[in-house]
């Protein structure tokens, strides 16, 4: 008994009409739902961006350089990347 019903309430058609009126009858939720998630938003951007604590940020750096004497005795020195590799920059201080 029960399979039959459920077969019938499958196989029954679907009131067009009657649907698209309950569905006119809410329509007006997806306007409200659009505004208040808005607004809330709003609400949320402001407090997070304007009314929070302003921080101020500062980023400084330190460069050694070691120098090595004059090898070839030359009045010229040249500085190629053997010599930032090897000679200007013996260690990296961030790695250690």
């Amino acid at each position: 008994m029960r399979e039959k019903e459920t077969e019938r309430h499958l196989n029954e058609r679907l009131a067009l009409r009657f649907f698209y009126l309950r569905l006119l009858r809410r329509i007006w939720l997806i306007p409200l739902a659009s505004v208040v998630g808005a607004l809330l938003l709003t609400a949320v951007y402001y407090f997070c961006v304007f009314a929070g604590r302003q921080q101020t940020y500062l980023a400084s750096g330190t460069v050694y350089l070691h120098f090595t004497p004059n090898q070839k005795e030359e009045a010229e020195d040249y500085f190629n990347s053997y010599t930032w590799q090897h000679q200007l920059m013996k260690s990296d201080e961030i790695v250690d």
